[in-house]
């Protein structure tokens, strides 16, 4: 920099030039990058062809122009770390100096890598600390600080009146992101359930920030309950051999920027779980067979039932070893039929076993009870 244009040689005494500075002797101008503030006495002598020389005493202050240390930012919807498309934006930037700010200036600010949006000046002029308000863009991600525009203002140091260094920029802020994206339910349908239980499962989606989820009020919303975390239940236990087996839903995924996902048509399947067999209400704790006469129709399979279907409901019969038949009986294992004849009177308690084709299995005891039928003895004649 030329502070005297009437110089015609110069030297340096004992009062040197901060570092970084240097002084051309032919033309007497001063270049260089001063590296730290504060002042300086600097003696100039100007000495002309015939040795002659005046000197000249400056103080020489370095000062530091106002730049951006930081910057923050939230929204006014909760939550105020997190914002989408649209919402107000409220930047507090702070910089190293208390500035005077005049006019309009605007800071320029991009989302991830995404196009450059501004925030314009509201407040903050004698302080360290400007406001500036933006509307969030489109794009997701955090925020980062890639420019300032004085847009025909001044923002200058209340302390030396130096002006902002507007190329210092780049400066981020993790503490705030946008999210545009919608949620996308990622649970597969069909569910599948078993029968009488409540709890379905759990639902999932992608997205960056949590999610909730709600029942859309179509098909059978009404038997279900979800929860805001995506715990899918039926509201009551279903009967596979009752209640119908397939259940349409539809849920609507929201994540914490309120970003409304489109919805998933869910389909819960609810599947069979072999129930053992039980013995039939009202039938006979005891029976009664007739001595060298044939059984006939004797069936046990009437005492026993099995609500499910298919081969888990089909039982199979037999005799617990330890309470055999009478001699002279025989239980048909498919059909539950008692053939034959006894051959002796007397009672016995047999245990008649039903298993269903799942290996699940009922018992009943019953007494069995071998009479004889009367018969004529003897005649006599008179």
């Amino acid at each position: 920099r030329d502070w005297s244009s009437d110089v015609c040689s110069s030297d340096l005494g004992a009062t040197p030039l901060p570092a970084g500075l240097t002084l051309d002797p032919a033309s007497g101008v001063v270049t260089g990058t001063v590296t730290a503030t504060g002042s300086a006495s600097v003696t100039f002598v100007a000495t002309d062809g015939g040795g002659l020389s005046v000197e000249k005493t400056v103080t020489l202050n370095a000062v530091a122009a106002p730049t951006v240390l930081s910057f923050s930012v939230v929204d006014g919807t909760a939550p105020t770390t997190l914002g989408k498309q649209g919402e107000v934006l409220t930047f507090t930037v702070t910089l190293s100096d208390a500035v005077t700010v005049t006019g309009s200036p605007r800071i320029g600010f991009a989302v991830g890598n995404g196009a450059p949006f501004n925030a314009s000046y509201v407040s903050g002029s004698g302080t360290n600390t400007l406001t500036f308000t933006g509307a969030a863009p489109t794009g997701d991600g955090t925020l980062k600080l890639v420019s300032i525009n004085l847009n025909g203002g001044t923002v200058k140091s209340t302390s030396n009146g130096q002006d902002i260094v507007t190329a210092a920029v780049n400066q981020t802020f993790s503490g705030y992101s946008i999210d545009n994206t919608p949620p996308v339910v990622a649970t597969s349908s069909p569910l599948q359930v078993a029968e009488n239980q409540t709890a379905v499962g759990q639902l999932a989606a992608t997205d960056a920030n949590a999610v909730t989820y709600t029942l859309g009020s179509t098909g059978d919303w009404e038997l279900f309950n979800l929860s805001a975390t995506g715990a899918l239940a039926f509201k009551s236990a279903k009967n596979f051999e009752v209640d119908k087996r397939s259940y349409s839903i539809s849920v609507i995924p929201t994540d914490a920027a309120g970003n409304v996902g489109v919805a998933k048509q869910i389909t819960v399947n609810l599947t069979d779980v072999n129930e053992p067999p039980t013995v039939v209400a009202g039938s006979p704790s005891s029976v009664t067979a007739v001595v060298n006469q044939a059984l006939n129709n004797a069936s046990i399979a009437g005492w026993f039932t099995d609500v499910d279907a298919g081969a888990n409901g089909t039982l199979r019969y037999s005799v617990k070893a330890a309470t055999p038949l009478p001699a002279g009986l025989t239980l048909d294992p498919a059909s539950g039929v008692v053939t034959g004849t006894v051959t002796a009177t007397g009672s016995v308690s047999v245990t008649f076993v039903a298993t269903d084709g799942g290996g699940l299995s009922v018992e009943k005891t019953v007494t069995l009870n071998a009479v004889a039928a009367p018969t004529v003895l003897s005649f006599s004649v008179v």
